[in-house]
């Protein structure tokens, strides 16, 4: 039963993390519309102080210019100011979001271990034996050509045993072959 509770509770933690995982993305594509939407009205900004000053290259800038320039660079000053503490919100509900999943993360390896803990408990403190054999192929060796497609392409025997009570408890089985 405490193995039931565990698991239940493990994907609680997990479900939390998913949904974290979301906010992270959602967070950091907003944040980024962001940052690029500051980038442009700077660029537009900076694209119009040039475009007064232009006229006057060295020469001197009359006054009812300068003050359209210095208009302009208050405008800069201002939306860099205001892009910053954007950009620094952003950054802090990240940061929110890494603590949390950091936190998260511990509890589920905490569940993670208390599920193998009630694992072994329930088929025994020494760790089952699973045996595989594969006819013909030896383990880190090469797959003998009459099992390939330069060959006679066939499959080679595979056994395996396992115990009943990891047997009962086992939802399905995988074997992955590669051939280096």
């Amino acid at each position: 039963r405490q193995c039931k509770k565990e698991e239940k509770e493990k994907k609680q933690y997990v479900k939390v993390a998913s949904s974290l995982n979301k906010r992270v993305a959602t967070t950091t594509r907003s944040k980024d519309k962001a940052a690029a939407k500051c980038k442009d009205g700077l660029d537009k900004l900076a694209k119009e102080r040039a475009d007064l000053l232009a006229p006057y290259a060295g020469k001197t800038i009359p006054a009812a210019v300068q003050k359209k320039v210095d208009r302009v660079d208050s405008k800069i000053k201002s939306k860099w100011t205001r892009c910053q503490e954007n950009s620094d919100k952003y950054a802090a509900k990240l940061k929110g979001y890494g603590d949390k999943l950091a936190a998260n993360q511990a509890s589920i390896n905490e569940k993670d271990k208390l599920l193998s803990d009630c694992m072994g408990e329930a088929i025994g403190d020494k760790a089952p034996a699973f045996t595989l054999t594969i006819g013909g192929i030896n383990n880190g060796g090469p797959i003998p050509a009459s099992f390939t497609c330069d060959g006679e392409n066939k499959s080679p025997a595979v056994e395996w045993s396992m115990p009943d009570t990891v047997l009962s408890k086992t939802k399905g089985l995988l074997l992955v072959c590669y051939d280096r």
